[in-house]
């Protein structure tokens, strides 16, 4: 009904926590992460008993806490197991429920600046052009996550891979993205800190390709396959927020920051616009693509020559 749709919407909200879980969760009378959250701290006794009843919760979630038990670090399991979902539930309120405001994202903002300049020694550290993206770039600076593009004007699409691997590799190393987190959602089949679409440089025949097939019929998803990671990261005062870093080749710049700064159904709208237009158009997260005659063609370039360089530049085209 109407109140269970709601529960599982409310429990979804929990890093890690997919449909499934979600649904588990509601049918063993949890309506909120702060009820499941109890649960597995041992608070609440009858909780506790209803998560041990059910194998599919105790796989995600792991054993709840036995009363008077020490209670190992967040995520971690008594028996040593680590579960994204656990982490999610326990530490709810810094990942989801306090938004990620400039000073946060600052932080997070130099961390990035400093792994990029430990793993890409050959390149000069000041061309590194980042930006904030998502709900805060359209809210003014403050969202419930963070999440970053950047790009540089001398890395090579078959380097982002490697680049996006050796970053991971740095912050995890340096403690500031937690290691081995799901993203929760199964849909994705990755690992924060694993690159999104490892060895999948997508060139230009590629993405007309696409063009031509994927996105050909109206309504077609949007396109994106830039490495990607969804990850956890930890800041100074050992608080935990969410945080994406997306690597972009400099050349798609405009379209990344496009896609990645406009609401979903904004989104939504503009490539069924693109799509209804004579001649019909595709835009995505990659490029901008106009159909002639039975095939597409990239538009590079704005009515003046000049190269597509900005999110303005993409309307004059």
């Amino acid at each position: 009904g109407v109140r269970g749709g709601k529960a599982i919407a409310v429990l979804r909200k929990a890093v890690g926590v997919g449909f499934e879980t979600a649904d588990q969760l509601f049918r063993a009378g949890f309506y909120t992460v702060r009820q499941v959250a109890d649960a597995l701290r041992g608070y609440d006794t009858d909780g506790a008993a209803r998560l041990r009843g059910s194998s599919k919760l105790l796989r995600a979630l792991g054993q709840p806490l036995a009363a008077g038990e020490k209670a190992p670090p967040d995520g971690w399991t008594p028996a040593g197991e680590w579960k994204t979902a656990r982490l999610g539930v326990l530490r709810h309120d810094e990942l989801v429920e306090d938004p990620v405001g400039p000073q946060a994202a600052k932080e997070m903002v130099v961390a990035l600046k400093e792994g990029l300049a430990n793993v890409c020694l050959d390149l000069d550290a000041g061309g590194w052009r980042i930006e904030r993206v998502g709900g805060a770039r359209r809210r003014g600076g403050t969202s419930k996550d963070a999440d970053f593009l950047f790009t540089h004007p001398q890395l090579a699409k078959r380097q982002l891979p490697v680049t996006m691997r050796a970053l991971c590799q740095w912050m995890e190393d340096e403690g500031r993205l937690l290691r081995e987190v799901n993203h929760g959602r199964g849909g994705l089949g990755m690992h924060v800190t694993k690159a999104g679409q490892e060895g999948k440089a997508y060139d230009e025949q590629r993405l007309l390709r696409l063009c031509q097939g994927k996105h050909g019929d109206l309504g077609a998803g949007a396109l994106d396959g830039h490495e990607k990671v969804f990850g956890v990261f930890r800041m100074s005062n050992g608080e935990l927020k969410r945080v994406d870093y997306v690597l972009v080749p400099h050349d798609e710049w405009p379209f990344a920051l496009l896609g990645w700064s406009s609401g979903r159904q904004w989104n939504r709208f503009f490539r069924h616009f693109c799509q209804t237009c004579k001649p019909k158009m595709c835009i995505d997260s990659h490029c901008l693509a106009v159909q002639s005659v039975s095939r597409y063609e990239l538009v590079k370039f704005t009515p003046d020559g000049e190269r597509i360089k900005t999110e303005q530049g993409i309307f004059e085209a």
